[in-house]
């Protein structure tokens, strides 16, 4: 099976280039994390989409990092992911809220 192609413009903006759907499903606690970082980007007011794409465009593209990146990701407890606001008082489970789709509004989550 041949894929398709497409031509990009080497000098275009990263955000003006086309753009491909991705089918991506995060543990709730990295998208609340997410939200977070989202929210306190707030001057740039990125959408979660932005802020991911702004994470992997930026990152070094060297193996060895990555591959301790990933390694790291995968002992990771929730408890280490999840923003301070959402860990509760210190029991075995906390309840989150959980953000809409899209763009937040202003007032934030």
């Amino acid at each position: 099976m041949t894929g398709s192609k497409t031509t990009l413009h080497l000098d275009d903006k990263i955000g003006d280039s086309p753009v491909r759907s991705t089918s991506m499903n995060l543990p709730i606690a990295v998208q609340r994390r997410l939200d977070e970082m989202a929210d306190l980007a707030d001057a740039a007011r990125p959408t979660r989409n932005e802020l991911l794409a702004a994470l992997v465009a930026t990152t070094e593209m060297d193996e060895e990092a990555l591959e301790l990146l990933v390694l790291r990701y995968r002992r990771m407890r929730v408890r280490d992911v999840l923003p301070e606001r959402d860990r509760g008082d210190g029991g075995r489970d906390v309840v989150v809220p959980l953000r809409r789709p899209g763009r937040p509004s202003r007032g934030g989550s």
